[in-house]
């Protein structure tokens, strides 16, 4: 097998991100979709243009080009070059990325008169399924069996688009134009915002999971939101939670819905199926079950902290990841990051056991929203959790914190429900949940009156 290296400054809305050192196996076939630029460009550009190595400029002369993009793919594949969305696929060690050009985020959208509104729905809506298979025959079932044309067109229906992702042996994971996606083994996580439309996508994701990965049932399922700052301009069926809930009862006849928090303030919204009863019993778990999840929705935050997240003050995506101290909040993780134009942040991390971690920033000033998300185990996510909030200081919050019998952070349920205080954080809300398979707390904090 013949390796060689090859060092490529991607060039992004004219503005050059971090290189990247890739490796490419002999047997496939790096093509590069370049575009040269009509306009002039002052020297400061021409410094900037992406170049590629001395080993590789005879492959297409000597002439200085701007690289749209960079395609991994076997012989034979084709590609239209006059597509303006070009993509480009790499081989980065044991992990494996894609990005793609893609518009701006989409910040205006209509309300119900029909006229224009600008405005960013940073609310997202947040869906979790663990398939199961009855179906012995089946060897090996595994969700990342779906082909990538499926999750395009599942995307679709969605109503957004994938961007990049990252992979490795556990866990995929897709930064979306709007928000994430992962996919492990039996684990789908489709988080959404804006006006999305996820709970569209179900029927054909079950169709999908039992056609190409196996399953043919659904062991639990969780959908989460927390109230929208505009409902009015969502589509149906997220307009109301009422209408959600009447969408999931008509796949999932064992499912329940909660509302937790204040109904008339800050709330957040749950389905789940199977709702612990007296005659239901847990299953046995052992160790390699465990599983946690720390999710924190905060709004009101820090104008000077949201400035970050704006093309005004960083060039691109990993210089705001390290201006802001994103990369510092959990360590040892491989970071997929996308900085929007002209303002909005998308990250994914994961490490190599398959954890996660997502963060989607919304910076306007006027319905400023950050979510961070993360299934790492640990004892106590308290420290994971003053991070956070010192790292975007929002002026409210919420904590919903999902673990279940083996899962070494069940202490961290314990010690929210002690906190009255939190740093400059006083609790305005605690409610506690139990579940077939899962124990759930939620909490709502504000900061101090001045």
């Amino acid at each position: 097998m013949t390796n060689f290296n090859l060092t490529v400054h991607f060039l992004k809305f004219d503005k050059i991100a971090e290189p990247r050192r890739v490796t490419i196996d002999d047997g496939l076939l790096l093509l590069f979709l370049l575009r040269t630029h009509a306009r002039s460009r002052d020297q400061k550009d021409a410094q900037r243009r992406s170049r590629l190595d001395s080993n590789l400029a005879g492959t297409i002369g000597h002439r200085t080009y701007d690289l749209c993009s960079v395609v991994l793919c076997r012989t034979g594949d084709k590609f239209d070059l006059d597509n303006q969305r070009t993509q480009m696929s790499v081989n980065i060690g044991s992990y494996a990325v894609e990005s793609s050009h893609l518009p701006r985020r989409k910040s205006r959208t209509r309300n119900n008169m029909g006229d224009p509104v600008q405005f960013f729905e940073g609310v997202e809506k947040l869906l979790e399924i663990w398939f199961s298979s009855s179906d012995k025959s089946k060897l090996s079932p595994d969700l990342r069996k779906i082909p990538r044309k499926e999750l395009d067109t599942l995307m679709k229906i969605v109503r957004c688009e994938i961007i990049s992702f990252v992979k490795n042996d556990q866990i995929d994971a897709y930064l979306l134009s709007e928000s994430s996606m992962f996919i492990s083994k039996r684990r789908f996580i489709l988080k959404t915002c804006g006006t999305t439309t996820p709970l569209l996508c179900l029927e054909h994701l079950l169709l999908l999971a039992e056609q190409y990965a196996g399953f043919t049932g659904v062991e639990d399922l969780f959908y989460s939101r927390k109230n929208y700052k505009r409902p009015e301009l969502q589509m149906s069926p997220h307009k109301h939670f009422d209408q959600e809930v009447r969408l999931l009862d008509s796949l999932f006849p064992d499912g329940s819905a909660y509302c937790l928090g204040a109904m008339n303030r800050d709330c957040w919204y749950l389905y789940t199926l199977s709702p612990l009863t007296k005659a239901a019993k847990r299953t046995a778990l052992t160790i390699d079950d465990s599983d946690q999840t720390l999710e924190i929705l905060m709004t009101d935050l820090d104008p000077e902290v949201l400035s970050i997240f704006t093309k005004e003050e960083c060039l691109h995506a990993t210089e705001a990841t390290k201006k802001s101290g994103i990369d510092k909040l959990i360590p040892n993780m491989v970071i997929d990051d996308y900085l929007f134009e002209p303002c909005g942040y998308s990250m994914n991390g994961v490490t190599k056991n398959g954890c996660y971690m997502t963060i989607h920033v919304t910076p306007e000033q006027d319905y400023s929203y950050v979510s961070f998300e993360t299934n790492v185990p640990c004892a106590s996510y308290k420290a994971v959790i003053e991070k956070v909030l010192g790292t975007f200081q929002p002026g409210k919050f919420t904590i919903t914190v999902f673990t279940n019998e083996t899962s070494p952070t069940r202490d961290t349920v314990e010690e929210i429900k002690q906190v009255v205080q939190l740093g400059e954080y006083e609790r305005q809300d605690l409610q506690e949940c139990h579940f077939k398979s899962c124990d759930l707390v939620y909490a709502f904090f504000c900061r101090f009156p001045s």
